[in-house]
Order: C-alpha cells, then structure tokens, then sequence
C-alpha cells in the first residue's frame, strides 16, 4: 500500500508541476491588471502581499528528495520558492494566479476522475460519486454485495488522495486534514462503511 501511496503522490505532484505549465508572460500581465483593479501597488506584489504559501507532508515524496529538479520544475511554472523543512516536508511559494489556476485545473481533474470511476467497466459496483465543495467528504454510492467481493475499494483511495491532495493546496494545515469517503448501499441507501484519509490509509 505505501508504494501505491508514493506512486499517486508522485502523479498527483506531477499533475500539480504540469498543469501549471500552461500559463506564460501573461501572467505577470494579469496580476497587473488585477492589482490596478483591486487598488493594489506593485511594489505590494514583490513583497510577497498576494503569495500563497502550500507545503506538502514529507510522505508524498519519495525518502530522498531530489530538491534542484523540483525547484527547477517550480521556477518553470511561475512558484517563486520551494523550501524543504525540517520534518521533510516541502514548501511551495507561489503567486496567487498560479495557485488560483492550478486550483481550477485540480478541480477538473477530480471530476473527471469521479466521472471516470462511474462509467469505468473496472469498477463494477460503483453507481454514482458526489462530493461537497472542498473535496474533504465523498459520497460513493454501490451494489454492496458486488463492491464487497470485487476491488472497487481502490477507487476509494484514489478519491482519498485526491481530496487529500486538494486539502493541503488549499491550504490545510499538514497536521490536521482529513477526507472522508462514505461507502452507500444503493438499495437500502445506508452508509455501510465509512473511510477516512489519511488514517486509514495503511489498513
């Protein structure tokens, strides 16, 4: 189970890096014109006044940490400063339109993995998945008897990394975050089980 959480941490990170790939010179464009209309000075903007900080657990990465690509993939994509902590966990400093972005994209991503997970002939049991707005609970509604003899429960970790991961870029505290995924009988439509990430993440 630990190397299937590193290789999802290693995508989901990749999926962070590249995403945001897709914005260019205009950027700086953008926060101008947004500064402008907010009333903002620019010298405000270099001092940092619209950075957001989002620092990632040391158990997303791999035991060794090869820091100069990850700050050169950073410094591609507009993140201003990457800070490895002492607890191995990684900080990543980045103008708010980046983060704002790659918010929007991340949130795409979930949903079409939702959608993915529905439609999938991989996953028999499942009916439907809904989720609340920040991704911290899911709904995923089964054929019990189906969901309890095949492997369908790995799309519930998939569901739970992906919250997990959105939660720590929207700024949850790496100490204190958490997704739950509830487990719907669509006949009786009783929670039957109930997963929360990241504590149940080992069994």
């Amino acid at each position: 189970m630990k190397k299937i959480l590193m290789v999802l941490s290693v995508l989901l990170l990749a999926v962070f890096l590249i995403s945001a790939c897709s914005q260019d010179e205009s950027e700086q464009q953008d926060i101008e014109e947004n500064n402008d209309q907010d009333g903002v000075e620019e010298a405000d903007v270099e001092e940092g006044a619209l950075d957001v900080d989002v620092t990632i657990p040391a158990s997303f990465y791999a035991e060794e940490l090869d820091i100069d690509q990850i700050e050169a993939e950073a410094d591609e994509i507009g993140i201003t400063e990457v800070t490895v902590n002492d607890d191995g966990s990684v900080t990543y400093t980045m103008p708010k339109s980046v983060h704002d972005e790659w918010l929007s994209d991340y949130v795409t991503e979930i949903e079409s993995t939702m959608n993915e997970l529905v439609s999938s002939e991989d996953f028999v049991s499942i009916r439907d998945i809904t989720a609340n707005n920040d991704y911290s609970s899911f709904s995923v509604v089964v054929d019990q008897e189906v969901y309890e003899n095949s492997f369908d429960g790995m799309a519930a970790f998939s569901l739970g990394i992906s919250g997990l991961f959105y939660q720590l870029m929207s700024g949850a505290n790496p100490d204190d975050y958490n997704v739950t995924i509830d487990m719907v009988d669509e006949t009786s439509g009783d929670v039957f089980d109930s997963i929360i990430y990241p504590d149940d993440m080992n069994e």
